[in-house]
């Protein structure tokens, strides 16, 4: 439901917009389908050859979201490399529009046209260079601290993700012997 300018030599320049529930029917029906590409299968020296499975492949409040295994090939380990570094930090999804609506702009406005995607068919995701919606988020995690984040309740989960989206709050991260602890305090 967020906003982003669409400049495209194919479709021209308009306001994009997903609605809550697009991806829904094509999760369901072709979720297990959907293939973990880097740049869409665009890379000269990776092509389209996949990064490995989606784990879990949802939408939630935000939109689509993803956790995938990377497989243990070289360019696997190569992107794992560049995501780890904050080299590449975006997502990007190729689908086809079930269902859009289209708001022209007022006469004589400088606005661009508005689209909003009501359902599309996803076939392929994954990290991309530039991605055409700025607010994606991509991270990694070691095998360990994801079946460690996992195990955790949806609460605390929640929380870590607000911490990491930069919701105004200071992280102290205090190692105990027992456990691991993390001490947030609100920040003006």
């Amino acid at each position: 439901d967020s906003p982003t300018e669409i400049n495209s030599a194919y479709e021209g320049r308009f306001i994009e917009r997903i609605a809550p529930g697009a991806f829904k029917r094509t999760l369901k029906n072709n979720g297990d389908q959907i293939q973990v590409l880097f740049n869409h299968g665009f890379d000269p020296s990776i092509g389209d050859k996949p990064l490995g499975r989606f784990q879990v492949l949802e939408e939630d409040e935000l939109g689509l979201r993803f956790e995938l295994k990377l497989s243990d090939t070289s360019y696997g380990n190569d992107i794992a490399a560049l995501v780890a570094d904050r080299a590449i930090t975006g997502n990007s999804f190729r689908f086809s529009v079930v269902q859009e609506g289209w708001e022209a702009p007022k006469a004589g406005s400088k606005d661009l046209p508005k689209r909003t995607l009501q359902e599309v068919k996803l076939s392929e995701g994954g990290p991309v260079t530039f991605p055409a919606y700025q607010a994606t988020q991509l991270g990694i995690r070691s095998r360990e601290k994801f079946e460690e984040w996992r195990g955790l309740d949806e609460s605390k989960r929640a929380l870590i993700e607000k911490i990491l989206c930069g919701d105004d709050v200071a992280v102290e991260v205090v190692p105990d012997a027992e456990a691991r602890t993390v001490e947030v305090e609100d920040t003006p």
